[in-house]
C-alpha cells in the first residue's frame, strides 16, 4: 500500500489522549490504512460532537485541501486528506445521513439539490453537481460530478436542475468523490490494483459515474487486465459518449487486445508447426500423454 509513513500533512496529528475512532467507518476504508493497520490521518477530535452540516463542511474542506495538494503534485498528502474526509463522513450516523431537511425556503437552495453552474473560463457549457453547503451569505459550496469542488458560488450563477426528485445524499456524494480522487492518487503512484479497488468503491456509490468507470478501466489497462478494462472503458463511453479522452483510451485498449490476440494466434501456429515437423499430431500427443499417465 502506498500510503505509508511520513509526517501527517497540513498540521494534523494523532491526539494522544483520545482513543482512535472505529477503523471501518466506510466500506473498503481498509484500503486507506497502512499494512500495520494504523490509521494514517485522524480527523480533528471534535468531529463526533459536530452536527451533520458541520461534519459535511469539514469533510468538504478536507477534500478541497486534497484537491489542492493533488494539483501541486503532492499525491500522497492528497490521498491522506481524502482518507481523512472519508473518516469524517464515516462518523455520520445512518439516521443523520437519511434525515434530510424538507423545509422549502423560497429563493434559497437546499443542501443535496442537484444544480448546474457554468464551466470556469466562461462560455455557455455547464457542469452539474450538488449543493454541499450553504455559506449563509448568498453563496454556496458545490461538489461537482467530475470530483472537483466549487466554493463560494453566488446564487445567481446556480441553476436548479430539478425540484421534484429525491434530494441527493450529500455525504454519499462527497464519499464518492473522495474514493474517486483517492483512486486517481493511486494511479499517479502507479499502484494500479489499488486504484482499481478505490474506483470500485466510488462505483458502488454511483454506478452512473463515467469518471469512476474510466479510472478503474485505465487502472486495469495498466495492470494489465485487458478484458476487464475494455468492459469498464466501454461503460464510461456509454455514459459520456462525447468524452474524447474516454474514447481514446478505449481505442488504445482495443488495440492492445488485438495485438494480444495476434500474438496468441502466432504462438499457437508456431506450436502447431513444431508438432507437425516432429510428426506429432494432436491425437498422437494425447495418446502419448495418456500412456505415460497409465
Amino acid at each position: 500500500i502506498f500510503l505509508l509513513g511520513g509526517s501527517l500533512p497540513c498540521g494534523f496529528s494523532r491526539p494522544s489522549s483520545h482513543p482512535d475512532p472505529p477503523r471501518k467507518t466506510q466500506p473498503g476504508m481498509e484500503a486507506l490504512f497502512s499494512d500495520g493497520g494504523e490509521l494514517l490521518l485522524i480527523p480533528p477530535q471534535d468531529a463526533m460532537q459536530m452536527n451533520e452540516s458541520e461534519r459535511t463542511k469539514q469533510a468538504l474542506d478536507l477534500k478541497a485541501q486534497g484537491n489542492q495538494a493533488f494539483k501541486q503534485g503532492e499525491t500522497v498528502s492528497a490521498a491522506h486528506l481524502y482518507a481523512s474526509a472519508l473518516q469524517v463522513l464515516g462518523s455520520l450516523s445512518e439516521s443523520e445521513q437519511n434525515a434530510r431537511s424538507k423545509d422549502e425556503d423560497a429563493g434559497d437552495f437546499q443542501c443535496g439539490q442537484r444544480v448546474a453552474v457554468p464551466l470556469e473560463g466562461g462560455g455557455e457549457a455547464e457542469v452539474e453537481g450538488v449543493i454541499a453547503f450553504d455559506n449563509e451569505d448568498g453563496t454556496y459550496d458545490l461538489v461537482l460530478d467530475d470530483g472537483a469542488d466549487r466554493d463560494g458560488v453566488p446564487r445567481g450563477m446556480i441553476r436548479l436542475i430539478s425540484k421534484d426528485g429525491a434530494e441527493t445524499n450529500v455525504p454519499q456524494e462527497l464519499a464518492k468523490a473522495c474514493w474517486l480522487n483517492a483512486a486517481k492518487c493511486a494511479f499517479q503512484c502507479e499502484k494500479f490494483p489499488m486504484a482499481a479497488e478505490l474506483a470500485s468503491q466510488a462505483i458502488k456509490l454511483d454506478r452512473s459515474s463515467a469518471s469512476a468507470f474510466f479510472v478503474r478501466g485505465r487502472a486495469k489497462l495498466s495492470i494489465p487486465m485487458l478484458d476487464d478494462a475494455k468492459s469498464d472503458l466501454k461503460q464510461a463511453t456509454l455514459v459520456d459518449p462525447g468524452n474524447v479522452q474516454y474514447r481514446r483510451v478505449l481505442a488504445e485498449c482495443l488495440e492492445k487486445i488485438k495485438q494480444r490476440n495476434i500474438a496468441n494466434r502466432n504462438t499457437a501456429q508456431m506450436l502447431l508447426g513444431y508438432m507437425r515437423a516432429e510428426g506429432v499430431t494432436a491425437a498422437g500427443s494425447k495418446a502419448l500423454t495418456d500412456s505415460k499417465e497409465r
